[in-house]
């Protein structure tokens, strides 16, 4: 809800929503601000249904990047840990919370409410269970990072006479949002995702503004006369032209954001299963999201996200574990390019085990074989043997 005052400057934007998501977009002179409020799954459901929904936030912050400036507050349900400010850090980051934290390096925003200048206490949620008060940081205000300057105040409000909830509220107070200017930086832009658009779209963005600036162009040389043109202002049009299509692609097109050393397994089947994926979902979307489980086009989009799911988990599984083998075989060969390998193989955002090599020389990462291979190592050593293996000083010392 808002004033009703600011009814003209409100446009809701339903194509933007989804169950967790709403979205609204706040229309200025000369710019936009486009509001999302969220419930991401919590960490008692499967943690797949957390990293589909951020996905789809992903998707949706995508998509109007070239637009505006974002704000997205709500219930997240991710510790952010220190991953982005000294405030709140009484737990270290989760497993959702790392997940949340590179969503927002990808699309450059930042939580405001972990900064070292934000007031209250260092929790957001409190739950009282068996005489116990259980409390963790799971409320954020997220921005995009030209609004971090204008931020004035961040308030955490505890004790809050109207406040009925176990979630805390968090304030923060901006200057003057109209002078903040959405920033289109493309220089070292990679490519043009024009998948990421309809062919109605374009037409209606991209070809338009693109006619008006061949007209300025055309016009000026209908007054020349192309029979009377100079060399330098052939290339000074050739020039203009550039600049324009440049112009109306970064301002219309959706850029490629996809890093491939952040999944250097990618390949090309999790191209095509992703793209299948993204195509069920927007059937399903447009078919008005139906629940009912004998519905065709529901069971296409499960079908194609769990396919992608599967082939994602078996190639990030295989790559490390090739990694991991080429770590161990360098131990004997080249001691600066295994230290290398293994200080690059390390995650220290990561809950993960770490990987030990068996007795067989085979590494062993999964939690069941560790835990096995442990078990069988405590158990040899408890086990008597009449082996004459000892070193006989320290037998005489004991």
């Amino acid at each position: 809800f808002w004033r009703r005052s600011l009814d003209h400057m409100v446009v809701p934007m339903l194509e933007l929503c989804s169950d967790r998501i709403l979205c609204v977009k706040l229309v200025f002179d000369d710019s936009a601000l486009f509001i999302f409020s969220v419930y991401l799954p919590q960490q008692n459901c499967h943690h797949t249904t957390f990293t589909e929904t951020l996905d789809i936030l992903n998707d949706f912050v995508e998509r109007i990047s070239n637009d505006g400036n974002v704000v997205i507050f709500g219930d997240v349900n991710a510790n952010l840990g220190t991953l982005q400010g000294s405030h709140g850090v009484g737990d270290t980051q989760t497993q959702s919370g790392i997940e949340l934290h590179n969503f927002c390096l990808s699309n450059e925003l930042w939580a405001v409410d972990t900064n070292r200048a934000t007031l209250g206490p260092v929790h957001t949620f409190e739950m009282l269970r068996n005489g116990n008060y259980y409390r963790s940081y799971i409320d954020h205000i997220i921005v995009s990072l030209p609004l971090c300057g204008n931020v004035s105040e961040c308030v955490i409000l505890d004790n809050e006479p109207g406040n009925t909830s176990d979630h805390l509220p968090i304030i923060t107070t901006f200057r003057d949002l109209t002078s903040v200017k959405h920033v289109i930086q493309r220089n070292d832009c990679v490519g043009y995702a024009w998948n990421k658009l309809s062919s109605d779209e374009i037409k209606s963005t991209y070809t338009s503004s693109l006619d008006l600036q061949c007209k300025g162009i055309l016009n000026d040389l209908r007054l020349i006369g192309v029979n009377n043109l100079e060399n330098c202002q052939i290339d000074s049009y050739i020039l203009k032209l550039v600049n324009g299509l440049i112009e109306c692609s970064n301002a219309h097109i959706p850029i490629k954001k996809f890093s491939k050393h952040v999944k250097p397994f990618w390949n090309d089947e999790l191209t095509r299963l992703v793209k299948l994926k993204k195509k069920r979902w927007r059937e399903w979307v447009s078919a008005g999201r139906p629940r009912n489980a004998d519905n065709v086009i529901r069971a296409q989009y499960k079908s194609a996200k769990c396919a992608f799911r599967k082939c994602f988990r078996c190639s990030e599984f295989m790559y490390e574990q090739n990694e991991l083998n080429r770590l161990y075989r360098s131990e004997s060969l080249d001691q600066r390019y295994y230290w290398h390998l293994l200080n690059k193989s390390r995650n220290r955002a990561s809950r993960r085990l770490s990987p030990i090599k068996s007795d067989n020389d085979v590494i062993v990462s999964d939690e069941a074989g560790i835990r096995d291979e442990w078990r069988t190592h405590f158990a040899r050593l408890a086990t008597p043997s009449d082996k004459p293996h000892f070193h006989s000083h320290a037998k005489c010392e004991i």
